[in-house]
């Protein structure tokens, strides 16, 4: 009888040490298991579509009543809006103040922008925006970040060079409520943008 109860104690315990075991690699599979590509690439994507978004919804402080939308539109359309200095003198901290030109103005807010945000996770990026007339698809970039000018461009770039290209997808901004005239806007984080 003594026997009978150790071997049922002792099956008991083999069954408990196996479920443990199985639990244990569930558990490391399903928490402690890396990004897929496909959701890696999703995040990009909506990092780059949100950071975008919010972008354009900030205040541009150029102007007042405007955001950043109505100049990237300005811009796109060749504008030659000033910035207004007294409104721009009235906002304490202002990063891009004493510029007037509007291209300039946002060339400067953009990079403000994105390295004090990305910047500061040492995540690279690329952006470019640029003008698409009707199925006309051979047009310049009108503002590229980072710049060449710029003393950690060659960095940047290297940095962006050796990560992988993921797929992106731009941001179609709208002229003129027309949707033959567009701006395209491509941020790309952690890779390269595609030649567009």
């Amino acid at each position: 009888m003594k026997k009978k109860s150790q071997t049922e104690i002792m099956g008991l315990l083999i069954i408990f040490i196996i479920l443990s075991l199985i639990i244990m690699f569930t558990v490391s599979k399903v928490f402690f298991k890396k990004p897929s590509k496909v959701l890696d690439e999703y995040n990009q994507q909506q990092l780059s579509s949100s950071m975008i978004s919010a972008f354009l919804k900030t205040s541009s402080f150029c102007l007042q009543d405007t955001d950043m939308e109505d100049l990237i539109v300005a811009v796109a359309k060749n504008n030659l809006m000033q910035c207004d200095s007294e409104y721009q003198s009235s906002i304490p901290n202002l990063q891009c103040k004493d510029i007037s030109k509007i291209d300039d103005y946002l060339r400067c807010a953009l990079k403000a922008s994105f390295d004090n945000s990305l910047g500061q996770f040492n995540m690279p990026y690329q952006l470019n925006m640029k003008v698409t007339i009707g199925d006309s698809a051979g047009i310049e970039p009108f503002i590229t970040l980072p710049e060449e000018t710029d003393e950690k461009y060659a960095e940047k770039m290297k940095a962006l060079k050796s990560a992988k290209s993921g797929s992106v997808e731009p941001y179609i901004l709208p002229l003129s409520g027309s949707s033959a005239n567009v701006v395209e806007i491509w941020l790309c984080i952690n890779s390269e943008c595609p030649e567009i």
